[in-house]
């Protein structure tokens, strides 16, 4: 589906739409992948569609992007009922085009999931056609990982959460829950289900008699794959439980192939932000979520 194409001075720029998430992901892949670590989002979240892991409605996924003279300048994606997630940008234009379009197409965005630039400029545009105010939810870092850097040892080993465990399911439920809880995420609670022994992603725990500490993997690129679902229980914290686990969980990708590692991380957590840089991640870039809410 092909939206009516916008000048913007002697330039055009036109919104487009895809259906296929195979073709979508071939004609977006060279774009996304040239800022690789910046884009591991909505890289992830293409081949989660295409696995069939990153669909939560009956509603199809909006996969589109922004092309000015045959070259892709920006990509969004939306999976309903979550928020709309996009790519980096060759220029602000094609940002501000994007929400133009979204909204003359009657899309529904609740919130917003971007690197910082780009969460700005998509914002201010919505604000205007909309009438809605951006609330800020969380400030966030993307880090990359190239090599492990072996944290202090912890009693305890990494395995894998058993899918056919009852109580390893219980485990992850109930730290699922408490994960959102703690990084202020309202959206729909994934089913653990959903991602223990589905395709392109797991969940691990660090044992030392029991799971102590958690850690998952979701949303592989061509040449990367995402950290995230990081939770320990309070009770358990200042004890190296989620540095070991997540080095290991790190390292072993890195094993299987992997050529690095990408995690988000809240900048509201010094802790976390600190942990993850001793044991190797660097930082990319910022990005935000926003929410949109009517004054």
């Amino acid at each position: 589906m092909r939206l009516p194409v916008v000048k913007s001075g002697i330039m055009a720029l036109g919104l487009k739409r895809e259906t296929d998430p195979e073709a979508f992901l071939a004609r977006v892949e060279p774009f996304l992948t040239e800022r690789e670590a910046e884009n591991n989002l909505p890289l992830g979240i293409i081949s989660g569609i295409i696995d069939g892991v990153q669909t939560y409605s009956a509603e199809r996924p909006l996969l589109a992007w922004v092309e000015k003279e045959g070259d892709v300048e920006l990509v969004a994606i939306r999976t309903p009922p979550l928020k709309l997630i996009l790519s980096t940008s060759a220029s602000n234009e094609a940002v501000a085009l994007a929400a133009r379009e979204l909204h003359a197409a009657r899309e529904v965005i609740p919130g917003l999931t971007a690197p910082s630039r780009e969460a700005k400029l998509f914002s201010q545009a919505w604000s205007d056609v909309t009438g809605t105010k951006m609330r800020l939810a969380v400030s966030q870092r993307i880090y990359r990982l190239d090599r492990v850097i072996a944290p202090r040892p912890v009693h305890g080993f990494l395995r894998a959460c058993d899918p056919n465990s009852a109580a390893d399911f219980a485990v992850t439920a109930r730290w699922f829950e408490a994960f959102n809880r703690d990084v202020g995420e309202d959206e729909a609670l994934p089913d653990p289900a959903r991602v223990l022994g589905r395709p392109g992603q797991g969940l691990f725990f660090w044992e030392h008699q029991r799971p102590v500490s958690m850690a998952g993997f979701s949303g592989a690129t061509r040449n990367g794959i995402r950290i995230g679902r990081v939770y320990t229980p309070p009770e358990l914290r200042r004890q190296g439980y989620a540095s070991a686990c997540v080095a290991a969980l790190s390292q072993r990708l890195l094993d299987e192939g992997r050529k690095f590692c990408f995690l988000y991380t809240d900048l509201a957590n010094p802790t976390s932000n600190r942990i993850y840089q001793e044991i190797g991640y660097r930082p990319v870039c910022d990005a935000v979520v926003v929410k949109f809410e009517n004054p």
